[in-house]
């Protein structure tokens, strides 16, 4: 891999970047790289973003680059999709709500005796694994 990286401006100036390094000398983004290389989907994220966003190659039409001062790279991490759904509850003297996500639903909540009934739709989030 290369030890820096030169930029050419358009006025024909050119002067030569490190390229980023951890302490045990691989590339800042390697990671990225090597997720990005083996076909996998990559995220960034700029300077003063809270989020990451999806890289893709055929809306930028080139390769990522990795030696961007302040962006960061990341593989993008595995998630698993959550399905949850809130359900009213009534003893006679108050109400209250629990989330029940889908793996513990069954007919059994629903037949509680102080089930009153569910609130709203399913819904679904995504989290990293």
């Amino acid at each position: 891999m290369y030890d820096h990286l030169i930029i050419q401006y358009g006025d024909g100036d050119s002067h030569t970047e490190e390229t980023p390094r951890t302490a045990t000398g691989e590339h800042k983004n390697a990671v990225a790289i090597k997720a990005w290389a083996d076909g996998e989907p990559i995220q960034f994220r700029l300077p003063f973003d809270l989020g990451w966003t999806d890289w893709h190659d055929e809306d930028n039409g080139r390769a990522p680059l990795f030696n961007s001062p302040g962006v960061e790279w990341r593989a993008k991490p595995k998630t698993d999709t959550l399905w949850y759904t809130n359900a009213l509850y009534f003893n006679g003297i108050k109400y209250w709500v629990e989330t029940f996500m889908a793996d513990e639903f069954s007919l059994d909540l629903c037949q509680d005796k102080e089930f009153v009934r569910c609130i709203g739709d399913w819904q679904c989030v995504e989290v990293e694994k």
